[in-house]
């Protein structure tokens, strides 16, 4: 008996139903008969033109078609049923009169399903008939499973690749294509093709763990981003295992590739929100506390100052209340991004490489400030973050002008930890908001003071050199072996009109944070060398000129160009013009130091490196610049010759200035046994208050030309 099938009509509904298409009533009757009578369901019709309505009306398993028929033939209607989305898997049978070879390719090509001869053997033909339902079944059950495992493929998002390693052919599924956003149908030329479509950052490790899996076999898993063909990147999550096909019998690598970009982007996300704020994309309070605690122990390690701004929006809620919670949302997401992009692009002393703007809840931001020279500098951003937050915003098209406080604590002096310094912020924030806010204050009263005149300072700064209170003041180098004058060192003195004299430890960091560093350098050198021009024409013999020049000069591309000018227009000899540079400057980028020095080199002029060993300097780099001369920090030589380790380091930058043909000078002299120690090594120039302390030039004149020891020389070990 057939097998069963479901779905026909009631009174056939165990039985499988035959659609006979045949031009003869007569042989529709028989074949009716018959098929009844070996346990089908049947239906005919007459003519092939017929043939894809009575399959949508019937839904048959089978249909038996006659070849010869007048008006469309077996083979065309044939080719009917196969093009119609409803036969196109219906097994077919074509009955025929002819006996040729030639009718039987034309039926199999017509996509018949099978061929049998008239008159038919119905008896054989029944079996024929169960044979190809069977087979239809076993093929509808197939393309059911494979329509399930694409669905679960394609909701999934997983694909599938196989390398044929010997002919380098690679076979991928419809959904690898889809990853990829290939067209359907589309080929990858071999395993180069797939391996081109992976990010270019991890290609190499995913050749590499595939030779390595074509090798030794072992399977492989990996995660890594592949880039489509609209060049969007997704994640992929991918398992590759060898094997060797029993149906060809060739070594094949297999590949599954599950597409995770939703979960990874999710998360990223949620990676994200833990650390950062959703609505500005600032660090949260989390991560604000993490990078305070990192930047608390460095600042223990190197004793150096930090501060923590605590920024509150004025009367915030206004904006709330009146224009709605989503203009507020705007409110804080536009002034985020004008602090951060501010900070930035700033020249001020935050340094956005490693101070950190946060959002610590509502209207509150908080501003960590490290490697400080003062904590006196934390009111100089507060000063502009304030200004910065008083510019009008337009909100939903109303304009809306903020104001800010801004409470500020410092380390150490205001605590030890983040609990105590957010704490104290905190403090100095409230007391602010409770003399109506639009301020900033620091934590500690003598803070406030010292920022107060620190700003004024800075704004006096800028006419110090017009109004004429920069004077230069000049400090002797002397030659070791001989003792006889070699040269000076400029040092610039502000001589305040009304606070006095300044410390240069005050004004010049000052300088450098405000860029007056510029304008006053230029000053400086142009004074100097003509007062070293007086020298070198008063019959006197050439006296060096040592003059100091900060990085931000240095950055300058037109500084050789100015100092050539000044060479110019004084008439100094090149050769006695010695520029002093700051360590930190040529180790932050070597090979721009290396081009920045040749230049200077190219005039003639001498260069040094300033306190050296302060800034850990190494004979690799030394022998990539063109220096002349390197200056012993003060900080090695306090120790020298009592202190074992002071002696042994000064003797180790001696003897390697030496090897690679540098003058050494030693600053900071102050003991006869020094000078001892330093000739007996072989130190070139010696510089310190022993010798000579910073004189203005008409005192300067009358220095002795040579230093005279006070006592015999005593070895040093």
């Amino acid at each position: 008996m057939p097998s069963k099938k479901r779905g026909t009509a009631a009174a056939d509904t165990e039985r499988p139903l035959v659609l006979v298409v045949d031009d003869d009533p007569v042989m529709n009757l028989y074949a009716r008969e018959q098929l009844i009578a070996k346990g089908y369901a049947a239906e005919t019709i007459e003519n092939g033109l017929q043939v894809v309505d009575a399959i949508r009306e019937h839904r048959p398993d089978l249909v038996i078609l006659d070849v010869q028929m007048p008006g469309i033939d077996g083979f065309d209607t044939c080719r009917l049923i196969r093009g119609s989305e409803a036969g196109r898997h219906i097994p077919v049978l074509m009955l025929t009169g002819l006996d040729d070879l030639e009718s039987i390719e034309l039926a199999f090509d017509a996509g018949a399903t099978d061929f049998a001869n008239k008159p038919a053997n119905w008896t054989l033909l029944a079996h024929r008939l169960e044979y190809m339902l069977r087979s239809s079944h076993s093929a509808a059950d197939l393309r059911a499973s494979r329509a399930r495992l694409a669905n679960a493929q394609r909701i999934a998002k997983l694909g599938y690749w196989e390398w044929n390693l010997e002919a380098d052919e690679l076979i991928v599924s419809d959904q690898m294509r889809q990853i990829l956003g290939m067209p359907d149908e589309a080929r990858l030329d071999g395993i180069r093709s797939l391996l081109a479509h992976v990010h270019p950052d991890e290609r190499e490790e995913v050749r590499t763990a595939l030779d390595a899996l074509v090798e030794d076999g072992e399977s492989r898993d990996l995660e890594f981003r592949l880039r489509r063909v609209n060049q969007e990147d997704c994640y992929v999550r991918q398992r590759a295992e060898r094997a060797t096909s029993s149906a060809r019998d060739h070594r094949v690598v297999t590949g599954a590739v599950l597409d995770i970009t939703d979960q990874q982007q999710a998360e990223n996300r949620a990676r994200f929100l833990s650390q950062y704020d959703g609505l500005t994309e600032l660090p949260n309070r989390r991560s604000f506390r993490e990078h305070l605690d990192t930047a608390l122990l460095s600042a223990a390690r190197h004793d150096r100052h930090l501060a923590i701004l605590l920024i509150d929006f004025d009367r915030f809620n206004r904006i709330n209340d009146t224009l709605g919670r989503e203009a507020g949302d705007q409110a804080l997401r536009e002034q985020a991004q004008r602090l951060a992009k501010h900070l930035r692009g700033s020249d001020s002393v935050a340094r956005p490489e490693r101070d950190i703007l946060a959002r610590l809840s509502g209207d509150e931001f908080a501003l960590l400030l490290t490697d400080l020279t003062s904590p006196g500098d934390a009111a100089k951003v507060a000063e502009r973050l304030a200004e910065l937050i008083a510019e009008p915003l337009s909100i939903g098209g109303t304009e809306v002008v903020l104001t800010a406080s801004v409470g500020i604590s410092a380390f150490p002096e205001d605590g030890g930890d983040s609990e105590t310094l957010l704490a104290n912020a905190e403090a100095a924030l409230y007391s602010i908001r409770r003399h109506g806010g639009d301020n900033y204050r620091f934590y500690s009263t003598e803070m406030n003071e010292n920022a107060a005149e620190r700003l004024a300072l800075e704004t006096e700064l800028t006419g110090a050199v017009q109004r004429g209170e920069m004077r230069l003041e000049y400090q002797p180098l002397y030659d070791t072996a001989s003792g006889t004058l070699k040269g000076a060192e400029a040092l610039v003195r502000w001589h305040h009109r009304e606070r006095g004299r300044i410390s240069p430890a005050t004004f010049i960091p000052l300088a450098e944070r405000t860029g007056a560093i510029i304008a006053l350098g230029d000053w400086v050198l142009r004074t100097a060398c003509r007062q070293a021009k007086i020298w070198q024409d008063d019959g006197r013999g050439a006296i060096g000129m040592s003059v100091n020049v900060s990085a931000r000069q240095l950055e300058r591309p037109d500084f050789p160009g100015s100092v050539e000018a000044v060479l110019a227009t004084t008439g100094l000899d090149p050769k006695l013009l010695n520029l002093e540079l700051t360590e930190s400057f040529l180790l932050e980028d070597v090979d721009r130091a290396a081009q920045s020095l040749a230049s200077l080199k190219a005039l003639g002029v001498r260069l040094s490196l300033d306190d050296f060993g302060t800034g850990y300097s190494s004979l690799s780099h030394l022998i990539r610049l063109p220096l002349d001369t390197i200056k012993i920090d003060r900080s090695f030589l306090s120790g020298v010759p009592n202190e074992a380790s002071s002696r042994s380091i000064t003797r180790a930058i001696i003897s390697m200035a030496r090897g690679v043909d540098m003058e050494v000078v030693a600053e900071g002299v102050e003991t006869e046994q020094q000078v001892d120690f330093l000739r007996l090594h072989g130190c070139d120039i010696l510089q310190g208050f022993l010798l000579g302390r910073p004189l203005p030039a008409p005192e300067f004149d009358r220095l002795p030309r040579r230093f005279r020891q006070r006592r015999a020389a005593s070895s040093a070990a």
